[in-house]
């Protein structure tokens, strides 16, 4: 399963005498004193001023200065930290993997100092603007600075992603266009080659992310970096492109991938998304190729501007869709209900409806949700597969199933060889009449588990509804549930063999009206991150000791840089 970094903001304690001084004049002197020369001593003092900072309240605009101070002296210390993982042979020696993860903690601690400061800005008075809207946008573009290069470490560990990593770059992008505020200027942090926008940021992050680290050496990815600002302006996103470039889902956990064969099937209509059209900066690469009168831009070969030319080279992709498979036969059932019973779940008790909402004697406000359980068996249906692709599958019924089959709903797939059911969506289907049904499924989520969810009603929980517990491409365990509105606001029971326990529901990945999937947690988990928290850290050491104790998880680490 992949790792999952902690974001979660930290309970903040009062600032003390012994606090880390985060005024001006304070600040001068503790910069002017890094012992640069070092880089062990260097990075362990910029860690532990971090790490007590992010833990400490701190006014917006001091907790923004000392970060923004900080880029000088970390474009120092994290390329040197690089150096010890980047290029190198996988696995890593433990000492090279514990340099990794200090380089990666501090990038976490950062991404946290920049959500501080969104949090204060927020809640700053009305009468104390204090540049409510460009320091958001700087916040942002810095966040997703931060968390393209943890996403980039990832990657030359040739590890997976982090859950969750994505999904946040996505997000903020999202969130600042939303805002307006994806084109507006940012100052470019200091001693480093950043680009100005939110926007352009998000293109450096997508693309770095297309490039193959064992294609490239450490010094020509380097030299990428100095040469990429020059080349984002010839990169666009248009979701109405599907002839060049990647495909980026912006409600997924996932980087950009190469467009499907059939974009419009894989899409189905459904989600967000756009397109990264990369042919301008194709064309110019192909020119420097190709006019020998042109120099290379320093510190890139020939044979690294190939490179990323077919890194970069979307219709390449197009061409290679997966096609094994056809003709290939599988199980195919309708619906969640269906699902669950074949998986193992009993045959449910409900009755014709269920009313979750009732809270008096007459209908306003009532949310009666239909029981579409089968009452029987599910009897599966056979798909011969006609396409299969990194998406999904298009597949040709050979009888028409005995649920209804419509858009949108949620599918079981199995095949001969594999024992367990994989869970889909229908995103398109045609019937032509005297032709087999044909229908395209997306991927949802692979061995899933039947399980019960009692939602609370006013006599105390409802009869339990068949659901399913899948494991998605990102790792995360998702809740599969018929489409219930409102439910996520709800008190909610999680049963499975036997056991019951009370979730929380969180994110909302998919719904249609056959179905819903969502992130969830317990409540006493979501409970940590409050007053629990708070007053724990109350019982916890000061900051300054705290940071301490945290940087001796690095004390080797000190000592080999």
């Amino acid at each position: 399963m992949k790792p999952r970094l902690l974001f979660d903001l930290p309970v903040l304690r009062r600032a003390t005498a012994d606090s880390f001084d985060t005024r001006p004049t304070a600040l001068d002197r503790w910069f002017a004193q890094l012992p640069m020369g070092s880089i062990g001593e260097s990075c362990r003092e910029i860690f532990m001023a971090l790490y007590e900072v992010n833990r400490t309240q701190v006014t917006p605009s001091q907790r923004l200065a000392f970060l923004e101070r900080l880029a000088e002296p970390l474009a120092l210390v994290l390329p040197a930290l690089q150096h010890h993982y980047f290029g190198q042979p996988f696995p890593l020696p433990e000492k090279a993997q514990q340099v990794a993860r200090l380089a990666v903690d501090l990038q976490v601690e950062l991404v946290i100092g920049y959500r501080l400061v969104l949090e204060g800005v927020r809640h700053q008075p009305w009468y104390k603007p204090w540049g409510r809207k460009p320091r958001k946008a700087l916040a942002a573009h810095r966040m997703l600075h931060y968390l393209g290069n943890i996403l980039i470490d990832y990657q030359w560990q040739h590890l997976p992603y982090p859950r969750g990593v994505w999904r946040t770059v996505h997000r903020i992008f999202r969130h600042e266009g939303k805002a307006g505020r994806m084109r507006w200027p940012v100052p470019p942090l200091a001693g480093t080659d950043s680009t100005t926008t939110v926007l352009e940021e998000y293109k450096r992050v997508l693309l770095c992310a297309l490039v193959p680290p064992s294609r490239i050496s450490i010094e020509q990815w380097h030299a990428l970096g100095r040469h990429l600002q020059q080349w984002l302006p010839l990169i666009r996103l248009d979701p109405t492109s599907v002839e060049y470039g990647f495909w980026v889902r912006i409600d997924s956990d996932s980087p950009p991938t190469e467009l499907p064969m059939d974009f419009t099937a894989a899409m189905g209509r459904r989600g967000k998304y756009t397109v990264l059209n990369t042919r301008p900066l194709i064309e110019q690469l192909e020119h420097l190729l190709m006019d020998p009168s042109v120099a290379f831009p320093a510190g890139l070969t020939r044979d690294s501007i190939e490179t990323l030319r077919n890194a970069w080279s979307g219709a390449r992709g197009r061409h290679a869709e997966r096609r094994r498979g056809r003709g290939q036969e599988m199980q195919l059932l309708v619906g969640v209900g269906a699902l669950y019973q074949a998986l193992g779940g009993k045959l449910p008790t409900l009755p014709e409806t269920l009313d979750l909402t009732r809270t008096d004697g007459n209908d306003n406000g009532r949310a009666w949700v239909h029981n579409t359980m089968p009452t029987a068996p599910p009897q599966p249906v056979i798909a011969r597969v006609v396409d299969q692709s990194e998406s999904g599958y298009g597949l040709e019924l050979t009888t028409a199933p005995l649920q209804p089959l419509r858009e949108g709903e949620i599918v079981g797939l199995r095949s001969q060889t594999v024992p367990h059911w994989e869970i889909c969506y229908v995103c398109w289907l045609r019937a032509v009449e005297g032709k087999p049904v044909s229908l395209g499924v997306q991927h949802l989520a692979l061995e899933a588990l039947p399980v019960e969810v009692m939602v609370g009603v006013e006599s105390g929980h409802s009869a339990p509804l068949g659901s399913l517990l899948g494991t998605t491409a990102t790792g995360e365990t998702a809740l599969f549930m018929p489409n219930l509105p409102g439910v996520e606001h709800k008190v909610l029971q999680l049963g499975y063999r036997g056991h019951v326990a009370a979730i929380v529901l969180q994110e909302r990945l998919d719904a249609s009206s056959g179905f819903a999937a969502f992130l969830f947690d317990t409540p006493a988990h979501a409970h940590q991150a409050g007053l629990a928290a708070q007053e724990a850290w109350r019982h916890r050491a000061a900051a300054p000791e705290a940071a301490a104790a945290e940087a001796d998880r690095y004390s080797e680490v000190w000592n080999t840089l």
